[in-house]
């Protein structure tokens, strides 16, 4: 009998509008590697332990390089998160949205709900009332300046005092009408103004004044569309946004302009949002083990780019249902050595350990899904998939599988046990799965408390 190789990488569906849809992977991502004659495999998503309890729902995150300490915005409180956990209470930082936070030698700044603030471990937390700083929506340090924006204006501390703003240190981006949300530091040591449909680039040359100049010839005709939809990975910036007369995509900008990186998949999610919805979205990234992910927070979905690979996934945190990833603001704590999440709905904060498949000591649920395969008129007589069996730490580790044969009704799950822990020759088979007309595709469900991983399958069919 035949044996047909099938693949997890990537999956097939279809949809209400006579449309064929990606099926992205839920708690899983590809890792590239050479296995069985195929590219890569699928790898369960390391779990969150608590690690310390904050003052509320996380606002930001931070490692001071400064002062090799890690601060956050918890609630309403700006804290210090000790390396065992612990937080101490720094001062109060009022409002509910997302926070921008860097550093000078001197202080650390945030701007939060229209407010400056700065800390020292000297001086402590206070908050900046110089009269012509305004209502600032973001900062970014450069050349001993705090670079800033209101939205309208763009302008910076003075050279000599850096809680010190002066009324003729501004200027605009003027490169279109469109309002300035964000401000970002490049790897080169300019500034990108980023505005709702555009972006400009800004350097400084010591003028009178607003010390920074525009440079001819370096504007984008593409924009972001909140000012915390981007962040800098390594050194390039990766932001979600459109032009002016398109949909949302999400882009990476290193030298020339932005490049679209998002498949069609990830704008039709992103399509099913309004621009109100997305303002306040937050995107943020993560480098480990030579990958670069990506991690896009969206109201209704956390999306995740293997940056490498350019594979999408969607990060969940409950065990039925559609709820968000609640883990949010990574830092990389030096102290620990690993990294550090605030929480979307509570103090909590965790560490992201791969020891571990839940969330809190809660399953999450994954999901795997194979392309569509075409078999005429044949009966599917066995499936076995290649795992990493024997690691589970409990026996709870069972894996529901199903087939469809028109990517909208599936069958009733059949399961299959991973493996037992030290049990290393487990296969992981299944025979007598049923007939298949034309085409079928499999889908995977898995909620573990250890993690899982799975490779390629082979289908024996006649």
């Amino acid at each position: 009998m035949p044996d047909l190789v099938v693949n997890f990488l990537k999956g097939d569906k279809v949809d209400s509008n006579t449309d064929y849809r990606d099926a992205l992977p839920v708690n899983m991502y590809a890792v590239e590697r050479e296995l069985f004659g195929v590219k890569g495999y699928m790898l369960q998503e390391p779990g969150l332990t608590l690690h310390g309890t904050g003052l509320g729902r996380d606002r930001g995150g931070f490692w001071s390089s400064r002062f090799k300490r890690h601060y956050r915005v918890s609630g309403q409180k700006f804290i210090e998160v000790a390396a065992d956990g612990a937080a101490t209470d720094l001062g109060d930082i009022p409002g509910g949205l997302q926070a921008t936070i860097d550093e000078s030698f001197n202080n650390v700044a945030i701007v939060a709900d229209g407010r400056l603030y700065m800390y020292n471990p000297d001086a402590g937390l206070r908050q900046i009332t110089d009269p012509d700083l305004g209502a600032p929506k973001d900062i970014a340090w450069i050349d001993n300046y705090f670079f800033l924006t209101d939205g309208e204006n763009l302008y910076h501390s003075t050279i000599a005092d850096e809680t010190a703003f002066e009324p003729l240190d501004f200027a605009t981006s003027e490169f279109a009408p469109d309002e300035t949300l964000g401000v970002i530091k490049t790897r080169d040591n300019r500034v990108i103004a980023f505005n709702r449909f555009t972006g400009e680039y800004f350097q400084n040359d010591a003028t009178d004044n607003f010390s920074f100049s525009r440079l001819a010839g370096r504007a984008w005709e593409v924009g972001v569309v909140g000012t915390h939809a981007k962040c800098k990975m390594e050194s390039i910036i990766y932001f979600v946004g459109s032009y002016k007369s398109t949909g949302f995509s999400v882009y990476a900008a290193s030298e020339g302009l932005p490049q679209p990186i998002a498949t069609r998949e990830i704008e039709q999610v992103l399509g099913e949002y309004s621009v109100f919805e997305l303002q306040n979205i937050r995107v943020e990234g993560r480098v480990e083990d030579q990958y670069r992910t990506l991690i896009i927070h969206l109201p209704r979905h956390t999306l995740k780019c293997n940056v490498n690979l350019l594979t999408w996934s969607i990060l969940k945190s409950n065990l039925q249902g559609d709820e968000v990833y609640r883990a949010i603001n990574g830092v990389f704590d030096e102290r620990v050595g690993k990294w550090i999440y605030g929480d979307k709905f509570n103090g909590n904060i965790g560490i992201l350990d791969e020891s571990v498949a839940t969330h809190y000591g809660e399953l999450a649920e994954c999901l795997l899904f194979t392309p569509y395969y075409y078999i005429d008129s044949a009966s599917i007589d066995q499936i076995e998939i290649e795992t990493i069996p024997g690691f589970t730490t409990t026996n709870d580790a069972q894996v529901f599988c199903s087939m469809t044969q028109e990517g909208v009704q599936y069958t009733q799950e059949f399961i299959m046990d991973y493996g037992n822990y030290a049990d290393y020759q487990n296969r992981f088979i299944k025979r007598r799965i049923g007939y298949v007309r034309n085409y079928f595709s499999l889908k995977l469900r898995v909620a573990s408390r250890s993690r899982v991983a799975f490779s390629l399958g082979r289908v024996t069919y006649g």
